[in-house]
């Protein structure tokens, strides 16, 4: 579950009898406004509008949260830890904040996730890294709505 006042999430199991069970915490990014959150391949992804990033969690097999990175930006996991830890990227790194990343989906094979920019007009696709690493591989600009007068596009699916 995503928090946006804290910009944490929240892993919970759900037991046999219906009842959630709390496993991890509120795991705070230390960005501004988690608005969503998207699985791809074995990684998360969560984006911060106020801030203009993107983070990435991992889930280890007893449904612990973890994030990684400098403060919650731009960090690489690296070589074989890369399954337990976290790196989070900048897409928009020179943007103004809330310019970037709102909404997001991911192909189903999740080697691709492709990124809503609402106030910026643009989806952008990523290769999604061995690592969790994020590579920019298009911006898709023509044909979108513009943001105007408090509303603009919401929502995206990929497969």
């Amino acid at each position: 579950m995503t928090e946006a006042a804290k910009s944490g999430v929240t892993s919970y199991e759900l037991r046999k009898d219906g009842r959630l069970r709390v496993i991890t915490r509120s795991v705070e990014s230390g960005q501004q406004v988690l608005c969503w959150i998207v699985r791809a391949g074995r990684f998360f992804y969560g984006t911060n509008p106020g801030s203009s990033t993107i983070s990435l969690y991992t889930v280890d097999g007893k449904g612990r949260v973890s994030i990684g990175g400098k403060d919650g930006v731009i960090a690489t996991a690296g070589g074989d830890a890369a399954a337990e830890q976290v790196a989070t990227a900048d897409p928009n790194a020179g943007r103004a904040p809330g310019a970037g990343p709102i909404d997001m989906a991911a192909a189903a094979d999740g080697r691709l996730l492709y990124v809503q920019n609402t106030l910026a007009g643009t989806v952008e696709g990523f290769r999604v890294g061995h690592d969790g690493a994020l590579t920019l591989v298009s911006t898709l600009r023509e044909g979108l709505p513009v943001f105007s007068g408090g509303a603009g596009m919401e929502g995206i699916i990929a497969w």
